[in-house]
């Protein structure tokens, strides 16, 4: 009973600041300069009316406003500031990197094979390059695939079918394939399955795939200017 009774005057500390912050805005709204003020003035000269009814209802529109600024001052806390300055991303200069770092590589004999058989499409990076030098130019395959759909220009004008692929490297490939600037058709020939059924086997390849790659960046870098 004793701890029931001392929550409640815990509850209750708080009760002078409100009554405080009532009687201010109470002083505001009755004296101030608002519609409310000019509102009871009138009434006040024309009618006189109760005692009561002006304090319940000056009381109500007091516990309104005094709850309306502390609702206020918390939601602005909450809210996070925006940054006043926010430097814009140099996507042009972002490809231009890009294509360096290919460029860096075209010293090796690199190329992007594609094969579309009855087994389904596949890209392999191969060439006359170690495995290591075969593996940091599939990482900027797959970063030119990133930027691809975060660049908003080079975005913008991106096939569906490219931009919804999964995979960032092969997303990268298609689209050099899909220019066509690069890419080279190879063999067309057919496959007969178990069912009998004919299926048309394709491939192509895009060689000097460091350089070719590197202009495709600064042809993406010149849409973002």
């Amino acid at each position: 009973m004793i701890r029931s009774f001392k929550a409640l005057l815990d509850t209750l500390a708080l009760l002078p600041d409100y009554f405080r912050a009532i009687a201010k805005q109470w002083t505001n709204i009755l004296f101030g300069e608002g519609l409310v003020a000019v509102v009871f003035l009138v009434w006040w000269a024309l009618g006189s009316p109760p005692l009561v009814l002006i304090f319940v209802s000056a009381m109500f529109v007091a516990g309104y406003y005094a709850w309306r600024e502390e609702h206020i001052a918390a939601h602005q806390k909450q809210t996070p500031e925006k940054p006043a300055n926010v430097l814009r991303r140099d996507w042009n200069g972002d490809w231009k990197d890009l294509a360096n770092e290919f460029r860096g590589y075209a010293g090796h004999t690199l190329r992007a094979d594609w094969y579309h058989t009855s087994a389904g499409e596949a890209w392999r990076i191969c060439g006359g390059a170690e495995f290591s030098i075969v593996c940091a130019v599939e990482i900027l395959c797959r970063n030119a695939g990133r930027l691809l759909v975060s660049s908003p220009n080079v975005s913008a004008s991106l096939p569906a079918d490219i931009k919804t692929l999964s995979d960032p490297m092969e997303r990268w490939l298609y689209y050099m394939k899909k220019k066509g600037t690069f890419y080279r058709s190879g063999f067309v020939g057919t496959e007969q399955l178990n069912d009998g059924t004919i299926f048309h086997a394709y491939s192509g390849n895009i060689n000097s795939l460091p350089n070719a790659a590197s202009n495709e960046c600064l042809d993406c870098a010149g849409q973002e200017f």
